[in-house]
């Protein structure tokens, strides 16, 4: 079960069941994002107080959850952007919630993870060099010299393996480059 707004109910209901008093913020988003989806307070007082300051009194927030839904228990969660922001500056009230189907349409769990700043993790970096200041871009073309070596050598009629110049398509070629202009 992969659908957001499903688990984030689900997410709801578990913290009502523990007593505490959820707001779903998944819809603000970028800076005056909370880096979560839900906000959950220990008294209704609290999140009244919250909601009344216009979200802007976040010290009676309980805890910053970030809903993850997958299909099943294993594998990992992405963090990014706000939500890895959120991590590190709410370390002791930032929660991951891993909610998953157990049994379809029937049971479902939810995996809680308190601080995750509070674990040695291996690190994963994505990178997009479409939006970096110091990407490069180039033309590629094969140089004449590459392609003559790249036309395969069958030794057909002559009784004579393949020469060892030949070099499949799919392996390494040398090729002449020429820089275009710098892209925005």
């Amino acid at each position: 079960m992969t659908d957001g707004d499903r688990c984030e109910d689900l997410a709801e209901r578990f913290e009502e069941s523990q007593g505490r008093f959820p707001l779903r913020v998944s819809a603000i988003q970028g800076a005056q994002g909370f880096g979560c989806d839900i906000v959950s307070f220990a008294t209704a007082e609290d999140r009244e107080q919250f909601k009344g300051s216009g979200g802007r009194n976040i010290q009676c927030v309980r805890r910053f959850i970030e809903v993850k839904g997958r299909s099943s228990e294993k594998g990992t969660v992405p963090l990014e952007g706000n939500e890895l922001e959120a991590a590190r500056n709410r370390r002791d009230k930032y929660y991951i919630y891993r909610v998953y189907e157990v049994i379809p349409n029937q049971k479902w769990e939810v995996v809680e993870l308190a601080d995750p700043f509070d674990h040695e993790w291996r690190v994963s970096y994505q990178v997009d060099p479409f939006r970096c200041q110091n990407t490069k871009y180039w033309t590629v073309t094969p140089v004449e010299r590459d392609r003559q070596e790249m036309e395969p050598d069958t030794g057909v009629g002559t009784g004579e393996p393949a020469s060892p110049k030949a070099v499949p398509a799919t392996g390494p070629a040398r090729v002449a480059g020429t820089r275009e202009e710098e892209r925005s």
